[in-house]
């Protein structure tokens, strides 16, 4: 858990979405060697008529790279502001060059893309959906070679109560 979901991780998510926030999701994404610039977009929005933009955080994505991400390999462009003014276009104004040991760490509506992957190694990461509790993701259909990963209700619940809402009392952490 020190890992994926760092305590400080855990405090902002907290502050952002309420105590009462869950782990939705926790996986590996790997962009090829190859692989193309992502298309601009946002993780998900709730409403399409731009009331989104006036609300609250519902969703927070955390990545953790394990190899540098960079403009060799890639990394994650964002386009700043985006969440409160969807209608923002051009390039994007922010590319951060990410080291392993550090993540990032955004709202899902912020628009954002991966960049190509200019290596000859793949670059995994491994990244965390934070939600409050009413909130579950679902696949858009633009969404190409994407599959969740489905562990046994035994796995799930050996992760401990900590993991499976993550916003519970931070002194009852039964993990690892």
């Amino acid at each position: 858990r020190a890992i994926f979901l760092p305590q400080p991780i855990l405090d902002f998510a907290g502050a952002l979405l309420g105590k009462e926030f869950m782990l939705e999701s926790l996986g590996l994404l790997v962009s090829l060697p190859g692989a193309e610039d992502q298309p601009r977009h946002p993780d998900a929005l709730l409403y399409t008529e731009g009331t989104d933009r006036l609300l609250p955080p519902f969703a927070i994505a955390f990545a953790l790279p394990l190899v540098p991400m960079d403009e060799v390999t890639g990394t994650t462009a964002f386009w700043r502001g985006s969440h409160r003014k969807p209608e923002l276009s051009g390039p994007y104004d922010f590319a951060p060059v990410v080291q392993p040991g550090s993540g990032l760490l955004w709202d899902f509506r912020i628009f954002h893309g991966g960049l190509a992957n200019r290596s000859d190694a793949p670059r995994p990461l491994i990244y965390s959906t934070l939600c409050r509790e009413w909130w579950r993701e679902t696949v858009s259909i633009e969404a190409k070679r994407y599959e969740k990963l489905v562990i046994a209700r035994e796995v799930y619940e050996g992760l401990g109560r900590r993991l499976r809402q993550a916003g519970a009392d931070p002194t009852d952490v039964d993990l690892l």
